[in-house]
């Protein structure tokens, strides 16, 4: 598969997926930033436990990291998710 660099235009690819559809291979998509209404964040769906939702990104701060699309801030930054595998 190839996928564009940047997580906007990852966005566009593949087909849209229902949240409560999504599972391993799939990609989530975030809108971060509150001032620029644009998708700029990108994970990848790793496990889904119980309804929980698991994916695994990159962050500045933390390098790479799994969270959980239960934290609020996940929850509240999401956009859409997409299959593209």
């Amino acid at each position: 598969i190839t996928l564009p660099r940047i997580s906007r235009d990852m966005a566009t690819q593949g087909i849209p997926i229902n949240l409560e559809e999504s599972k391993e291979g799939d990609l989530l998509f975030f809108q971060t930033n509150a001032k620029k209404k644009v998708i700029n964040h990108v994970g990848l769906v790793v496990e889904t436990k119980n309804g929980e939702i698991f994916f695994i990104h990159s962050t500045v701060q933390k390098g790479v990291i799994i969270s959980s699309m239960e934290e609020p801030y996940w929850k509240n930054s999401f956009v859409k998710v997409r299959r593209v595998i």
